[in-house]
């Protein structure tokens, strides 16, 4: 063990461990935490105090949501963290220090991917969604995305049913909404009803 600005440093392990125990060896251990002139933890890491010290970092984007955090410290917790989390704990866990920090993130994406193939092979996801898995973390989000529908700054729904939306951007959203648009809008003239009513007229 080391001490990197006033706080308790290891060196992360690379002996395989997936993100979830590397996790809970950096908080047992309690990595990352202001020491006493002994050398050891004044505090232990509960959800609390890490989602606060996240909330510290010097970046305006560092926040976590608590409930995120409380899933971490769950062992029986089977979700992944996301790679943006796993940029603040890096902070946290690598002191501040710049080649600690890298060396952290280092061993937390590695953890994570670990974690993906982990689960994958106990057939806990498909091969999509092992894909998808390392895009989006549904119980790592950051923030609360709020309801589903809401007003943006210009006044519009963002709810795609009820949008001012472009078909494209509709299409995007739905792809049979811009067939129900072709379908509507793509009647020749000479086949609307009004139309052919005139013209019968006119040969008569």
């Amino acid at each position: 063990m080391l001490i990197k600005r006033g706080k308790l440093y290891e060196v992360p392990p690379s002996d395989g461990r997936d993100i979830k125990e590397l996790f809970l060896y950096a908080v047992e251990r309690g990595i990352g935490q202001i020491v006493d002139s002994k050398g050891i933890p004044k505090n232990k890491w509960t959800p609390n105090t890490l989602a606060n010290a996240i909330s510290e970092i010097d970046h305006p984007d560092a926040s976590v949501d608590l409930r995120t955090v409380q899933y971490w410290f769950d062992s029986k917790n089977k979700r992944n963290i996301s790679t943006t989390n796993c940029r603040w704990l890096a902070q946290i866990f690598g002191c501040g220090s710049p080649d600690e920090i890298s060396d952290w993130q280092t061993a937390l994406l590695s953890a994570r991917r670990v974690f993906i193939e982990g689960r994958n092979c106990e057939g806990g996801s498909t091969s999509f969604e092992g894909k998808e898995s390392q895009r989006v973390e549904t119980a790592d989000v950051t923030r609360d995305i709020g309801p589903r529908t809401k007003t943006t700054k210009q006044g519009f729904s963002e709810n795609p049913m009820f949008s001012t939306r472009t078909a494209t951007e509709l299409t995007a959203i739905n792809p049979l909404m811009l067939t129900m648009n072709v379908t509507k809008c793509a009647i020749p003239a000479s086949s609307h009803p009004r139309y052919v009513e005139n013209a019968k007229y006119q040969h008569s």
